[in-house]
């Protein structure tokens, strides 16, 4: 191989790798409204083209550490809806479930959202894999009326949190009972909630 070769290729791959500093390339991979040192909780592209985004700040010298959480529902030149306002607050407005199959149960489920309050209103990013599906998105609920589901393209979801990690950052967790309606409005007929709820947890 020329040298004159090797430098061609070279500039390539240094011309590729800047262009994927763009928001262009970022969009084409997994697109969030997470900020700085964020890192996501939940985030997807929905099939609206919006993204939702659950995007939690911690101490640098503590991987994984929990501080602040923020919702985000919009673009990534519009966010529509921010929750909290000061996102270190977010146990005052942030409630978290996640249910699953009991071991003795033939089934495997795991259910898991996040629901950030906001007056009469609930904000909830979610995923659930099950028996036959694998969903996920964000529900608009007033008070326990589902006014707004959308579901996110699944190559582009991703979602990281589970009940020890939302306990240790304080996180309060809902009740089962309470937790059950949000999820009865969400879920499809085929999940174990549904046809099956006394194999829950």
């Amino acid at each position: 191989m020329s040298q004159n070769l090797v430098y061609r290729l070279a500039g390539c791959a240094l011309l590729a790798a800047i262009a994927c500093l763009s928001p262009l390339c970022a969009r084409a991979q997994h697109a969030s409204l997470c900020q700085g040192k964020e890192y996501a909780l939940f985030s997807c592209t929905l099939e609206s083209k919006k993204i939702v985004s659950a995007c939690a700040a911690g101490d640098p010298s503590e991987p994984r550490s929990i501080k602040a959480v923020a919702y985000r529902y919009g673009t990534l030149e519009t966010k529509e809806i921010a929750i909290p306002g000061d996102p270190r607050t977010y146990r005052q407005v942030l409630r978290f479930s996640e249910v699953t199959n009991k071991p003795e149960s033939k089934r495997t489920e795991d259910d898991v959202y996040l629901r950030f309050i906001r007056g009469a209103y609930s904000y909830m990013p979610y995923a659930a894999a099950g028996d036959g599906f694998d969903v996920g998105g964000v529900a608009v609920f007033k008070g326990r009326t589902l006014l707004k589901r959308e579901q996110c393209v699944p190559e582009t979801r991703d979602f990281d949190i589970n009940h020890h990690e939302a306990e240790r950052s304080g996180i309060p967790s809902e009740s089962y009972a309470q937790a059950l309606r949000f999820w009865k409005a969400i879920l499809p007929e085929q999940s174990a909630v549904m046809a099956h709820p006394d194999e829950m947890q």
